[in-house]
């Protein structure tokens, strides 16, 4: 009989972590897809009184079994990600037994080697030859689980049918062409998309205005995901060559459905959204009368209702809308340009940079955790963004899409510091990112045509890698202190990482192991990393636990540290002079 080695202890080939993080992307699928068949279904039910069209009645019929079938993807999508879990969670425990029955292997090899250069030879005590055959009969029983998981989740996978519903191809996309309830519903959204849009186009601005003031669900529909970027440029493109004032009254009189419509030309959304920033300015004045004249009265329902509020915070809120007019005005008089401004949904995309035949390279920088609308207005995550664009060849959108990690009702909110390391937060902000990248690909051949990089500070990085995951490519990736990346990632053939950082509070807690679960750009080899070092930076030597036989003992770990924690981790992304080294590498690398 042979001694046991570790070569007989099971390996877990299928990463637990990885199936989790695809059970959650499904449960997320599924509650997105549970939440448009909803909207779908108040959408097209008033259809035939708010579209006036024969067909709209056949529109209506069609989609009734497109909803059914939307449920039984929601359905399966369930039974898909119970089925996975199941898998992870035994694949974790095998995993778990593995690594313990790899030490206890490792260390009974060893015994047996001290005592016999020759272990098949070794005359074997009773004690030690059951020892044996119980650590073989253990990896068995390890292999016996992983294979049993495996083929319990096959069998279950393989007994989940296919949706029942199919429809018949467009017209004109010949016989051959059946497409899914999914896919059905995307293009009659498309359809109706452009017959909106036209029947926009034929009214004055004032009557746009009105027409979407008798619709409200018309905005919404534009706000759906099945709206079709490069339908919608192709509709513009055909539009704007025909009649040039039409597309230009859309950009004011339905500014509210321009300033967010996927494939739209970039200047035409600006355009947009100076209008929408006017409103709100208007808004912002009347609230600003209003909270002032609480703050003159001294007194108030509101103040009864909330004790803990009197005139000094008011007088914060009066100061907070203020900063944010004069953002603003700077968007209305066109000295910021805003690609997308949903201040009712925390989302705000900033284009710094002049798009031009000059334009070579455009840019999606994603701020870090905490990052809200006021940093927006004060211009403390567009500091790169600013700094790129004095070349006038760099373009950069600065992105932000919905609540980020820590970010509160217009301040930080550190109950959710821990939404900053959950994978499935920066997935889901992933697949925004790739849908936003796919959008302006579509908006203009300047950018479709240009180098595409991605900077990501801090989360941002994470968001950005998640994004990789989900289908965007980028020629360039830069981390400013990223934070890491999602455990299925991984570098893009083609793609160029680098890796910019100062000693700080993020660097010194990666160097545990536990942030993003190792998967850190600082020790991943796809990034070229530039660490640069400051006054306060020092180095330590931490011991190692000493394991029972072990020698000679391991040398201590070297541990980088900081007495800056957290303005080395916000300088990296700043136009602080301090900062210059960084900021010329990060250009002197995209300009490659």
């Amino acid at each position: 009989m042979r001694v046991v080695g570790t070569e007989d202890v099971p390996q877990v080939r299928i990463d637990p972590l990885v199936l989790s993080a695809e059970a959650a992307k499904l449960r997320v699928s599924a509650t997105e897809a549970d939440e448009a068949n909803d909207e779908l279904v108040s959408t097209w039910a008033g259809l035939t009184g708010d579209y006036d069209a024969p067909e709209a009645a056949d529109l209506l019929v069609q989609m009734t079994p497109a909803t059914e079938a939307v449920a039984e993807v929601t359905l399966t999508f369930t039974t898909v990600a119970d089925v996975l879990d199941r898998l992870a969670e035994t694949l974790a425990s095998a995993q778990g037994t593995a690594l313990l029955l790899r030490e206890e292997v490792a260390d009974f090899a060893r015994q047996a080697a001290r005592r016999s250069g020759e272990i098949e030879e070794f005359p074997w005590t009773p004690g030690e030859r059951e020892r044996n055959i119980e650590l073989l009969a253990g990896c068995v029983a390890v292999q016996q689980s992983i294979d049993t998981a495996v083929d319990e989740a096959r069998s279950d996978l393989s007994r989940i049918e296919d949706p029942p519903f199919t429809f018949d191809s467009a017209h004109d996309a010949g016989p051959a062409s059946p497409l899914t309830a999914v896919a059905q519903h995307a293009r009659l959204t498309n359809d109706v998309a452009e017959s909106i849009l036209d029947a926009l186009a034929s009214l004055p601005p004032d009557g746009m205005r009105e027409l979407l003031a008798a619709h409200p669900d018309w905005v919404r529909l534009f706000g759906s995901r099945d709206v079709d970027p490069e339908r919608i440029a192709a509709w513009w493109a055909a539009r704007a060559a025909a009649d040039p004032e039409a597309v230009a009254a859309l950009t004011v009189g339905a500014a509210t459905i321009v300033g967010s419509l996927p494939g739209a030309p970039v200047e035409a959304r600006v355009r947009a959204n100076r209008e929408k920033a006017a409103a709100r300015i208007a808004d912002i004045d009347a609230e600003v009368a209003r909270i002032q004249a609480r703050i003159d009265r001294h007194a108030s329902l509101d103040l009864r209702r909330v004790p803990h509020r009197g005139p000094d915070d008011w007088q914060d809120d009066i100061d907070a809308l203020r900063r944010e007019r004069d953002y603003l005005e700077r968007a209305r008089a066109g000295e910021v340009q805003l690609y997308l401004f949903e201040p009712e949904n925390r989302s705000i995309i900033e284009m710094m940079g002049t798009l031009s035949e000059a334009t070579t390279d455009v840019v999606t920088y994603v701020p870090g955790t905490f990052t809200g609308m006021p940093d927006f207005h004060i211009g403390a995550v567009q500091q790169v963004g600013r700094r790129l664009a004095t070349g006038g060849d760099i373009v950069t959108f600065v992105w932000k899409e919905g609540v980020f990690p820590g970010e509160g009702d217009g301040d930080v909110d550190y109950t959710r510091i821990l939404e900053a390391a959950d994978e499935p937060t920066a997935l889901a902000k992933g697949c925004d990112i790739a849908r936003f990248q796919r959008e302006i690909d579509a908006s203009s051949p300047v950018i479709a045509a240009a180098q595409k990089d991605a900077i990501g500070h801090s989360w941002g990085l994470a968001a950005l890698t998640s994004a990789e995951t989900a289908g965007a490519r980028f020629d360039q990736v830069h981390s400013l202190a990223g934070a890491g990346m999602p455990t299925q990632w991984h570098p893009r053939e083609g793609t160029v990482y680098h890796h910019w950082a100062y000693t700080d509070l993020l660097t010194m807690g990666q160097q545990t192991g536990l942030i993003w679960n190792g998967k850190i750009p600082g020790t991943e080899s796809a990034f070229m990393s530039h660490v640069f070092t400051r006054e306060g930076d020092f180095r330590i030597y931490l011991p190692v636990p000493v394991q029972t036989g072990l020698y000679p003992p391991p040398d201590p770990v070297p541990f980088e540290g900081t007495t800056h924690l957290l303005e080395n981790h916000n300088l990296i992304a700043s136009e602080d002079p301090e900062n210059e080294d960084v900021l010329d590498g990060l250009i002197e690398a995209i300009r490659r």
